[in-house]
């Protein structure tokens, strides 16, 4: 009984101290300001940033969706798992007109990491932070896994501008184009009638890596 009173007061006491190394050391320290989208530019610069279905680690507009950007322009709150002190959960404000109703305004709180910016962000080739959000919103909604959906969403974008599929299978995907990306209609293979290898080939990746390859 006395031992377990001695641990309790050694632990009233030394929590303080350990809150405050928790939070104010630079490694926690901008995990709370910045949130793990602080990880977007370093990435960026090391060359391993997902770009474009990966066909590229650089991505030419990453300060556009860096943490830095989105926590001085977008952040609208910080919140943290249960009991967990350093808050590094980010969420930005996505604010979206109502097409019927002039000066009135829909605004959502939408969470996010490095990995959902660069699934919907560079991945796609999209810079945009209100697309990004917007996608991210509507994976949400539809109760997708958003980086399953970004790189369902990168390959049919790659596989639209190569000819592998076309608009009669899904809708524009071009890089960037958000509005496209968010409807993410990517109906049966093209190629329904052939064999089912030829299918795999087609909408499974072979056809894919080998256009890849003649561009080499």
């Amino acid at each position: 009984m006395l031992a377990s009173l001695l641990r309790l007061v050694t632990l009233w006491i030394t929590l303080p101290a350990l809150l405050k190394s928790a939070t104010e050391s630079p490694v926690m320290k901008k995990y709370h300001e910045l949130g793990t989208a602080i990880n977007v530019l370093p990435l960026n610069t090391m060359g391993a940033l997902p770009t474009q279905n990966l066909q590229a680690g650089h991505f030419v507009g990453a300060e556009a969706i860096s943490g830095e950007r989105l926590a001085s322009e977008y952040l609208g709150r910080r919140v943290a798992c249960a009991h967990c002190p350093v808050a590094c959960i980010h969420l930005g404000t996505l604010r979206l007109p109502y097409p019927k109703e002039p000066y009135f305004y829909k605004t959502s709180m939408i969470g996010y990491d490095h990995e959902p910016i660069f699934a919907v962000g560079s991945l796609l080739g999209n810079s945009d932070v209100s697309g990004l959000f917007q996608l991210l919103d509507e994976a949400e909604v539809q109760g997708l896994d958003v980086m399953s959906a970004g790189v369902t969403l990168a390959w049919a974008t790659e596989a639209l501008q190569r000819g592998l599929i076309s608009t009669r299978e899904t809708d524009d995907l071009s890089a960037g184009a958000v509005a496209g990306h968010r409807r993410g209609r990517t109906g049966s293979c093209p190629q329904r009638r052939a064999s089912a290898r030829h299918r795999q080939d087609v909408c499974g990746g072979h056809h894919l890596a080998q256009s890849r390859a003649a561009d080499r």
